[in-house]
């Protein structure tokens, strides 16, 4: 028998799921007993009579009365209507998430937080609760092990064709348990090929990315208490995974035959890229709108803020640029605001970013959210002339879906890029690791040395029945399956030989590269390490004498596995739900996205190993707690990012060599020409149901 304590933060999280029906349905084997005080007033006096009619068997649900408490003043966030899009980009809509967190976050004792959360979750907008809930309890110490569902299965609509949703309606209103099939989403449901964009949208439009994306915001929120907000290096880490994402998806535009992104920086004249996400907002039971041929910036007409022009965003980053190149940036109180060498690069992320943390968010804007809202309003600059809500770039859950985020970011990664140009290169000293010497590196595949991996589609499938609204308390599963691209594990094995008589540890860094632009022509220098792509980073102690060091690709630090990624998968038993720490273990990249997609007859790549002294890296004396298995791209909850170099490092500043194999002859280092190879087939992954065709 589970505990009351057990109990109560089951009742937390199963406040997330289907946020869009009335709290007293059945969720997930629960039910709540909600106080008539908390009831809106079109359900009081009935509300134990409507029920029962979600639930034929109430005696198998776990009861969990609600305490009366004294109810909070919610009047600041219903000004986000319920049938509204909230815009997590939008000024007021953010400041208005950042209250309803602090709200969240310092009501002290789990049962009047489930109090007050059953109570907001009534009156405000279903997705700012989703999102601010889900940040509160992601850092609270006394929910953060509460195992989050994520984001597909409170807002399915968000991810899934609206075609999908009828059809999952109908299976469990018609179709028997035993007898349902996977929901199958067509591979080209957005656009065709005649439009050379959607070449991309195995990357874009994936489930798994766009979850990354969300997950992140949910650890390193921009607006909300100090204590959730000042995470280490957050800055820098933004600027960081966001380039990294970058780099991976331009590696495989190569693959496909497109060009790298370019970045959109001329505000006045650049001309955004059609796209039309084929999906539905369930508050306002509205189709997401799409973007035409020709868009082109327009001033933001504001209605709850004021009005935005290009000529505002072109001032502001002037202004960037000019603190980058001054060296210092302008504070709050007109003081100077040094951008060290330490520093510099986390103080400008957030700075750009619009994240409270700038040192002058009054003088500074917001460029990156700013941004973010030109293209959302593309089809109504007010939302109140025509009505419609905002597009796909409104919302982290759903803006890696348009090939214009990756335009934007890019321009944001050159312009934060910059101020990496301003410092020195690093030193054959800072480069070094003494004592170590990497002889040889190879690659891995069944037990076989290979210069060639290979990716492949995979067909899975994830249940959503705990998403859809009215159906019962979502035990009885309802699968969609969808297909995504994948890879086959390797294994690196590294030969180190230690000249010196004592152990030594190290950081070992592995990278890759794409060797050849989309004109098919090398790299240059510096563009070689501007596409450099991290991916694993982990220590190694080597004694005495000759090493072979192996690691897997499955234990990357910079994926987290299928079943961390979608909520559903996760093994529901105790030790593992113990080990879980909400959103931080679900951030990371989708394993299945670590390599880029290649080519049929294999796109040549250069994988980098380095090996670092661990004394001079380590910023963390212990790291053994759960999910530090995803640190590169997520850090490691309450504790300092573990790395005391840039992010990047060393490709995140010049490198003074003409070719990376004159920079990777040094000791530490080595270089190996691979290739990955695209072989169009589509498997059955083992999250298929078994007996289903695909």
């Amino acid at each position: 028998m589970p505990g009351a304590q057990d109990v109560q933060k089951k009742a937390l999280c199963n406040l997330l799921y289907r946020p869009n029906e009335p709290t007293f349905a059945p969720k997930n084997h629960t039910i709540y007993e909600i106080p008539q005080s908390a009831m809106l007033d079109k359900y009081k006096g009935f509300g134990q009579d409507l029920e029962s009619r979600f639930s034929e068997t109430p005696g198998d649900k776990e009861r969990v009365n609600v305490k009366e408490i004294k109810w909070p003043d919610l009047d600041f966030a219903l000004v986000i209507k319920r049938e509204d899009a909230f815009n997590i980009f939008h000024g007021p809509h953010n400041a208005i998430a950042g209250k309803l967190i602090e709200l969240f976050f310092k009501i002290e004792k789990a049962e009047d937080l489930l109090a007050c959360a059953v109570y907001a979750r009534e009156r405000v907008n279903p997705y700012l609760f989703v999102y601010t809930f889900s940040v509160a309890m992601t850092h609270r110490e006394d929910t953060k092990d509460i195992l989050l569902p994520d984001c597909l299965l409170a807002f399915p609509t968000k991810f899934l064709p609206k075609s999908t949703m009828a059809e999952a309606k109908e299976l469990c209103y018609v179709v028997p348990t035993d007898l349902r099939k996977p929901i199958v989403i067509p591979r080209n449901w957005t656009a065709t090929d005649l439009d050379p964009e959607h070449q991309m949208a195995f990357f874009r439009e994936d489930p798994g990315i766009n979850l990354h994306h969300w997950h992140w915001h949910l650890a390193y929120p921009f607006m909300g208490p100090m204590e959730i907000v000042n995470k280490d290096r957050r800055g820098e880490l933004f600027y960081f995974m966001h380039n990294q994402m970058i780099n991976r998806y331009n590696c495989s535009r190569i693959c496909v035959g497109l060009h790298r992104v370019e970045p959109y920086e001329n505000f006045l004249d650049d001309v955004a890229p059609a796209y039309y996400p084929k999906l539905d907002n369930h508050n306002s039971s509205r189709m997401i709108i799409g973007r035409q041929r020709g868009f082109k910036w327009k001033t933001i007409n504001g209605v709850t803020s004021p009005a935005v022009t290009c000529q505002d965003m072109i001032t502001v980053v002037e202004r960037i640029k000019t603190a980058i190149n001054l060296g210092y940036a302008i504070g709050r109180n007109g003081e100077k605001h040094p951008l060290t060498e330490a520093k510099g690069i986390d103080d400008l992320g957030n700075m750009v970013e619009s994240c409270m943390l700038s040192p002058n968010m009054g003088y500074y804007s917001s460029l990156h959210n700013t941004g973010h809202m030109f293209f959302a309003l593309a089809a109504d600059t007010t939302t109140v002339k025509y009505l419609e809500q905002p597009g796909v770039m409104a919302d982290t859950s759903t803006a890696m879906r348009d090939p214009v985020f990756y335009r934007w970011h890019k321009f944001i990664d050159n312009l934060l890029s910059e101020y990496k140009y301003t410092l020195a290169p690093y030193t054959d000293e800072q480069l070094a690791c003494p004592g170590i010497k990497v002889d040889k590196v190879n690659l891995i595949v069944n037990q076989k040395y290979t210069k060639e991996l290979c990716t492949f589609w995979q067909w899975d499938d994830v249940n959503m029945s705990l998403g859809l609204d009215f159906n019962g308390d979502g035990s009885e599963p309802v699968y969609i399956r969808f297909c995504h691209i994948n890879h086959e594990e390797f294994v690196y094995k590294i030969n180190v030989t230690n000249s010196t008589d004592k152990p030594i540890k190290c950081t070992v860094r592995i990278f890759m590269f794409p060797v050849r632009n989309e004109n098919g022509t090398n790299f240059e220098m510096d563009m070689f390490r501007r596409n450099a792509i991290e991916m694993d980073r982990t220590t190694a102690t080597f004694p005495p004498g000759e090493t072979k060091f192996f690691r897997s690709s499955k234990d990357s630090n910079v994926t987290v596995p299928f079943d961390r990624t979608f909520s559903t998968a996760w093994k529901q038993d105790a030790e593992t739900l113990r080990s879980m720490q909400a959103s931080i273990c679900a951030c990371g990249l989708p394993h299945y996205h670590l390599l880029p997609i290649g080519t049929a007859d294999g796109f040549p790549c250069n994988l980098f190993v380095m090996l670092t002294p661990y004394e001079l890296d380590k910023t963390n004396d212990d790291i053994n707690v759960a999910c530090n298995d995803n640190a590169v791209f997520c850090g490691i909850k309450d504790r300092k990012y573990p790395d005391k170099r840039a992010m990047g490092f060393p490709f995140d500043r010049v490198l003074m060599a003409p070719s990376i194999e004159e920079f990777a002859k040094r000791d530490n280092m080595a270089l190996l020409d691979f290739k990955i190879k695209h072989k169009d087939i589509a498997v059955k992954g083992p999250h298929c149901m078994p007996d289903a065709d695909y």
